[in-house]
């Protein structure tokens, strides 16, 4: 499945006594791309797979410890063969360019336009007409044994002439690009007005985002990961900070926790061993306790993370702030 999953029951813990639950609610958007690996020679056609962007350094780190992806991904790496990508684009403008960077012969395709490139290191450039969209557009690479695709790509527009990553949420899959439904992604990705250097010292200072998110490797674990909201758009980032439960990540859902004892603790649960659950509160404060002396464990609607930030930073330190984190730092002069 692609796009958001909202966990409501988390499968496999306690939530009364005496009782596992396996039921998870899932819903999602019909966002990414749609992979198939041909090994050369075989037949059938392979079947499809999921991937969450056309960028490979993006799926990287979005499928962290997925045994499905890994799979795949070996699979790719052991053998001749050809890589095919499908996804359909939601873009502003009436004409986008793409820039394809990467290390297999290749070829695109977007309408009536097309390219391809021969060699090691591989550059091209496509044109997307946007009259109609979502606009299909398809990718294929040759590669062989023994090496794995990298893939870089980035895009402009007649109305925006800043290279960008493709935000993931205008990747549609292929079947729900025909929908009447198809999600809608507002306005186009727009320079936010703030300073990156600025945004950086309130993420690691003032605001203090680093002591529960971890960016380029730097911070903490108690939030999501933020090294990818390049691929995000602005405004959807602005109201994940100043509405937290607005849209709350499935890893880190917020439970209310009642213990035998007549106590209640309010956090992130996670599983030590086979009998005992921590509940991490705060930073710093994680509460191990015995799974048979809890009688009821159900999510919050309310994000772990606190409100106020719209408040306690205003509108010029915020707009800072999100300039960091969805821009690319500033080229030195």
């Amino acid at each position: 499945l692609g796009g958001i999953l909202v966990h409501r029951q988390p499968a496999g813990i306690l939530a009364r006594e005496g009782e596992l639950l396996d039921v998870v609610d899932l819903d999602f958007l019909p966002t990414g791309v749609e992979a198939r690996f041909q090994k050369t020679g075989t037949q059938p056609e392979a079947p499809t797979f999921w991937l969450p962007h056309l960028d490979s350094h993006v799926n990287q780190r979005w499928t962290r410890n997925s045994a499905e992806h890994d799979r795949w991904q070996q699979g790719i790496h052991d053998a001749d063969g050809t890589i095919f990508f499908r996804t359909a684009l939601d873009l502003p403008g009436k004409q986008a360019t793409l820039k394809i960077e990467s290390n297999q012969m290749l070829s695109a395709r977007a309408g009536t336009h097309q390219t391809q490139a021969n060699g090691a290191r591989t550059n091209a450039l496509l044109t997307v007409d946007l009259a109609d969209q979502p606009v299909p557009v398809e990718f294929s690479f040759i590669k062989s044994a023994g090496t794995d695709l990298e893939l870089n790509i980035s895009y402009h527009t007649d109305i925006d002439p800043i290279e960008r990553p493709i935000p993931a949420e205008r990747l549609i899959l292929p079947w729900a690009a025909s929908l009447p439904t198809a999600p809608k992604n507002g306005p186009a990705p727009k320079p936010t007005g703030g300073d990156w250097a600025r945004g950086k010292s309130l993420f690691f200072g003032e605001a203090q985002c680093s002591t529960c998110h971890t960016l380029g490797n730097q911070g903490g674990n108690l939030g999501p990961n933020l090294s990818n909201l390049t691929h995000k758009d602005p405004d959807s980032v602005m109201r994940d900070i100043i509405a937290p439960s607005t849209a709350i990540n499935p890893d880190f859902i917020n439970y209310r926790v009642k213990l035998k004892n007549g106590d209640v603790l309010a956090g992130l649960v996670g599983a030590e061993g086979d009998d005992r659950l921590t509940i991490t509160e705060g930073v710093g404060k994680t509460t191990l306790v015995k799974r048979g002396d809890v009688t009821s464990l159900s999510p919050s609607d309310i994000s772990i993370m606190p409100d106020g930030y719209k408040d306690q930073l205003g509108p010029e330190k915020l707009r800072d702030l999100i300039t960091f984190l969805t821009e690319e730092p500033p080229k030195k002069k």
